[in-house]
């Protein structure tokens, strides 16, 4: 929602001067998909809960966040914050992560969303993974792919 070159397919784009974070592009029409899809959404971002002072207005409501652990088992902290997450919320049988830091390697070499998803698979949690282009952001073909995973039990 911030980049601003966006993807065409989510319709016009809202330019905003936010103090924190200078230039932001906001569609509303990708707001309005996040929060009509049936699932919960929440933030997992460097940002913490300061992403809500610039996208809770457009998304109509503030999102609650996951914050950087303390002590992190893994290298990435986002990874192990929602692996506790996972760990203090067992309903949960999969999910969809969106993140441009996916796509950045580990020590190995292979991509973060490669390690993610092992991780997830083997705790009998699948996850979608979307690395969007930092440049456009969440495409809306991404976005319709990852909701005809959730409704393809």
């Amino acid at each position: 929602m911030h980049s601003l070159e966006t993807d065409p397919g989510w319709g016009p784009v809202t330019v905003i001067d936010d103090p924190g974070f200078g230039e932001l592009a906001i569609s509303l029409d990708m707001a309005a998909a996040l929060m009509g899809a049936p699932v919960e959404l929440m933030w997992c971002t460097d940002w913490q809960d300061i992403a809500n002072m610039a996208f809770a207005p457009y998304l109509g409501q503030a999102l609650p966040h996951l914050t950087r652990p303390w002590e992190a088992e893994n290298r990435w902290w986002k990874l192990d914050a929602i692996h506790h997450y996972l760990d203090t919320h067992t309903q949960i049988r999969r999910f969809i992560w969106i993140d441009d830091h996916l796509d950045l390697p580990e020590e190995d070499g292979e991509p973060r969303s490669t390690h993610a998803a092992r991780e997830f698979q083997q705790r009998g949690v699948p996850g979608f993974l979307i690395a969007p282009e930092k440049t456009v952001g969440l495409t809306k073909k991404d976005w319709d792919r990852a909701t005809d995973w959730l409704r393809d039990p």
